[in-house]
């Protein structure tokens, strides 16, 4: 495919060789939706309240503003300031 429809999710968002992209709440078998990732990226789930450190790719699934208002400051706290969110 040409053009931008033809390109992989994961390099839309952003997403480098050797990142580490966190997951909030994403739906069972959403890393499937990023394949092919690039070489030794990683998705990780569970990381808001453990020492993951940084994640400069965050994905926030979100279906009601409780639970973004609750979610997105702990996302913050891991994602460096040139990150993405």
């Amino acid at each position: 495919m040409a053009g931008y429809s033809g390109t992989p999710l994961a390099k839309k968002l952003g997403i480098r060789e050797g990142h580490r992209v966190g997951l909030v709440e994403a739906p069972e078998g959403f890393e499937a939706e990023l394949a092919p990732l690039p070489e030794d990226a990683t998705c990780v789930r569970d990381f808001l309240d453990a020492g993951e450190g940084s994640l400069p790719v965050i994905l926030l699934f979100s279906l009601a503003a409780e639970h973004l208002h609750e979610a997105l400051p702990r996302a913050l706290r891991h994602l460096p300031a040139d990150g993405g969110l």
